[in-house]
């Protein structure tokens, strides 16, 4: 009962609050220390995905590989290029949040094409899809 009644306050309370609060671009400071924090954060990351479970986690370490190494490619390359400086210019949260967004796209992948009878693994193009 108090759960559902503090979600409604929360809704009700929200739009008094400034929520567009501006973020700076992750690059904009400290940039060794980001770009030891970054690279050690995936490695981590990556590692743990690797020892979990029964199997490696194979479909978050993609995704974690490569939100990583676009996270970084401004923070090491520079941002001479528009594409760079785009890059180089989204905030910590836009990160985060792609890396959760590819993280989700890649599991809904394989979980609708790549599974089979008894959700074991098949190959779309050779058994179908179930």
């Amino acid at each position: 009962m108090i759960l559902p009644g503090l979600v409604i306050v929360a809704l009700a309370v929200i739009p008094y609050f400034d929520v567009n609060l501006k973020r700076e671009p992750f690059w904009e400071t400290r940039r060794k220390r980001k770009l030891t924090l970054v690279a050690a954060s995936t490695f981590v990351l990556c590692v743990l995905f690797y020892v979990t479970g029964s199997h490696p986690v194979w479909p978050i370490i993609g995704p974690t590989i490569v939100i990583g190494g676009l996270m970084t490619w401004p923070g090491l390359a520079g941002t001479d290029t528009p594409w760079k400086h785009w890059l180089g210019t989204r905030s910590l949260a836009f990160w985060v949040f792609m890396w959760f967004l590819a993280t989700t796209v890649v599991l809904t992948v394989i979980g609708v094409y790549f599974r089979g009878p008894g959700w074991e693994l098949t190959l779309p193009w050779r058994d179908g899809i179930y």
